[in-house]
């Protein structure tokens, strides 16, 4: 919003001029400290609602076959668990929209058109999406999406481990993405 923008500027402009000693931050080291923060607020909150609320998933089975595992990843709209389908004895991750999300028409709405163009796409270097479902209504009818888990680091963690990446390696990982974003908008 307008004043969200203002108050934004005005943090800009007062961290353009640097304390005595302090180096002066550009404004992509700015915008990429308050991405951070930001998302370290979201994980906070959510984690925050679930333990104040009781929805601490792990353990339990969704769907009559997938038993959810850790808790390893969280977005804005929801959080991934590493699962086991039991039916099949494989390993699935499985995004479930937060609890608090989940009674917001427009985030249902959202979450559904995710799974079902996710569902549409088999490529290598996009995940399988294997099922959808929600939780019974008496836990508050959460939708989830059960995908293809992969196992490995993420690009952050490689780079974060090994420092800035050889041109080569870094091509090859940028081919994949444009292939599969290429892949996606046929």
């Amino acid at each position: 919003t307008g004043v969200q923008t203002c108050a934004f500027r005005s943090e800009i402009e007062r961290d353009r001029q640097p304390e005595r000693g302090q180096k002066r931050l550009t404004s992509q080291a700015r915008l990429r400290e308050r991405a951070r923060e930001t998302q370290i607020d979201r994980t906070d909150t959510a984690d925050r609602f679930a333990k104040e609320h009781g929805v601490d998933r792990t353990g339990t089975t969704l769907g009559g076959r997938y038993r959810l595992g850790a808790k390893i990843g969280t977005g804005g709209m929801s959080d991934v668990y590493a699962a086991e389908d039991e039916l099949l004895g494989r390993d699935v991750a499985v995004k479930m929209m937060r609890p608090d999300l989940a009674r917001d028409t427009t985030f249902l709405e959202r979450f559904r058109r995710e799974a079902q163009n996710a569902a549409k796409l088999n490529h290598p270097a996009i995940v399988a999406v294997y099922d959808t479902g929600q939780t019974p209504d008496n836990e508050g009818a959460v939708p989830y999406i059960v995908m293809e888990r992969v196992h490995g680091e993420t690009l952050r963690e490689i780079v974060q481990e090994s420092g800035k990446m050889r041109l080569n390696d870094a091509a090859n990982v940028m081919s994949q993405v444009c292939s599969a974003l290429h892949f996606s908008h046929e």
